[in-house]
């Protein structure tokens, strides 16, 4: 695990985990949040496999073109696949981004979920730091996984 500072002067902890479900051998991750979140794939029986950075959206933004690009697509047993974006909150920006994201989901079949440090607390379980190895946990105010 390495660290590298943003340009937020914040430092930012990037590295990678060995996966039997993702399409690579080895997933990389930015961050605490989407590597708790890989876990939480990788421990889930109902995820069949997933994708990091699978493909970018085109939208319009104003007068310009921008480019959304999700973290994870997550193909699941028995529900729609999903793009996952992982922050730990969004902006304003993002919200824009987002939302393209939305509407391309309807278009193609797929949900659209935004995972958030909030999202990810509701769960029973050790702290987001120390998850190590997490199992599928369900909101107690949802229906379906992560």
């Amino acid at each position: 695990m390495s660290t590298t500072r943003s340009r937020h002067s914040h430092t930012t902890i990037r590295g990678s985990i060995p996966s039997k479900k993702s399409t690579r051998r080895m997933v990389h991750y930015l961050g605490l949040l989407q590597r708790a979140y890989i876990y939480l794939l990788e421990y889930d029986p109902l995820v069949l496999h997933y994708e990091e950075h699978p493909f970018s959206i085109s939208y319009r933004s104003g007068k310009q073109i921008a480019q959304y690009t999700p973290d994870f697509r997550v193909v699941w047993k028995h529900q729609r696949p999903r793009l996952v974006t992982c922050r730990p909150r969004i902006t304003d920006l993002e919200l824009a981004a987002f939302t393209a994201a939305q509407l391309w989901g309807q278009q193609h079949d797929h949900d659209v979920a935004l995972i958030t440090e909030e999202t990810l607390s509701c769960h029973p379980g050790p702290p987001l730091e120390s998850r190590n190895a997490c199992r599928s946990f369900v909101c107690a105010d949802s229906t379906t996984h992560l």
